[in-house]
């Protein structure tokens, strides 16, 4: 199937683990044709909103936006402030056309180039995602789905969003830190290829780099603190006194999405030691009923947002959040955070599942 394609049918008969990674395997491998970054970043770009997505009966919708927001995000990180081009030069001369985009936005108004792209005016950067996607739709997403001959996603010509089976998704949700890695180190390689020996110091620091920042928390801190009357720390039970952590349950550094039912408030300690740990499996079970108790009082919230981010939202969620982030290296933290933990109830295997 061609780069040009205006669809493509989501392939939905069984395939296997070991067949979907023999498509990535190719992705990654020379075989497969890439003339600029683009498809690193389209892969990245939608590995980072598999959390923001629309549920459906036969799998998961993922808008276009939500996908080259983050997409022109990463680009503009790589391009603007670490100047790493994406495309080699033709004999023209010219980079590729996401280069040339940014490149004018930046000669019309040159203190673009001093800022992050958060912090554009929301008129110019809507523009300008929209500017990426329209490019990305003719070049990206048919050539993409060709690699993966259909079994990664589905596209219509008519429709904004990107259509994943059930398998697929959960390929990509379980197997998500080690399919970042290898397109970080792929991505890497061909930047080394296109660009200037004086632009490639610690080229892989600059691509973790190039991932949008966290949002600010104070937001979530406030719901849960004073909406939701959430005055004890949810590890140790002890009273929050003034300085209160907003921690990710399941660590920021597997989702990358800032999402309230994966917030929970804590004392600095507690949080200090869980840093980058997964909590003990107990806790699952806790933060899932006080998920429940947040959405029955979601009608009566006031942010909107908070509304949205729960949209996708099921009991399964975190249990099985915390199985891969577990499948994926991170351990439990399980020393002194054993406050007034619940018992299992069936959300979790048995305490021997494998630890």
């Amino acid at each position: 199937m061609g780069w040009n394609s205006k669809s493509g049918i989501l392939k939905n008969e069984k395939i296997s683990e070991d067949e979907l990674w023999s498509y990535f395997n190719y992705f990654f491998s020379d075989s497969c044709q890439k003339t600029t970054t683009y498809k690193f970043a389209f892969l990245k770009s939608i590995l980072d909103n598999l959390f923001n997505n629309i549920p459906f009966e036969n799998g998961y919708k993922i808008s276009y936006y939500n996908i080259f927001e983050k997409f022109a995000e990463s680009f503009w990180n790589l391009v603007v402030k670490y100047n790493l081009r994406q495309q080699a030069l033709n004999s023209q001369g010219k980079t590729s056309k996401i280069e040339q985009i940014f490149n004018e936005l930046i000669n019309k108004n040159p203190i673009l180039q001093n800022l992050e792209f958060s912090s554009m005016e929301e008129d110019t950067k809507i523009r300008t995602i929209k500017k990426v996607l329209t490019e990305c739709k003719k070049y990206v997403i048919g050539a993409f789905y060709g690699d993966f001959n259909g079994f990664l996603y589905g596209f219509e010509e008519n429709t904004d969003y990107l259509v994943f089976s059930n398998t697929a998704y959960n390929f990509l949700v379980k197997y998500k830190m080690e399919i970042e890695k290898l397109n970080y180190y792929s991505w890497a390689k061909f930047l080394e290829k296109i660009n200037e020996e004086n632009v490639l110091y610690k080229i892989l620091t600059k691509l973790d780099l190039s991932i949008p920042k966290r949002s600010p928390l104070d937001i979530y801190r406030e719901i849960l603190y004073k909406e939701f009357q959430e005055n004890n720390c949810f590890y140790c039970g002890k009273k929050l006194k003034n300085l209160v952590h907003v921690d990710h349950f399941i660590p920021w550094s597997f989702i990358k999405e800032d999402k309230i039912w994966n917030f929970v408030l804590s004392c600095p300690q507690c949080n200090t030691r869980k840093n980058n740990f997964l909590p003990d499996e107990r806790f699952v079970t806790k933060i899932i009923l006080r998920n429940q108790t947040i959405c029955k009082d979601i009608d009566s919230l006031k942010n909107p947002k908070i509304k949205n981010e729960f949209v996708n939202y099921s009991d399964e969620l975190i249990p099985k959040l915390w199985k891969y982030a577990r499948f994926s290296g991170f351990k439990p933290y399980e020393k002194s955070l054993t406050y007034n933990i619940p018992q299992n109830t069936g959300y979790l295997p048995a305490a021997d599942s494998g630890k």
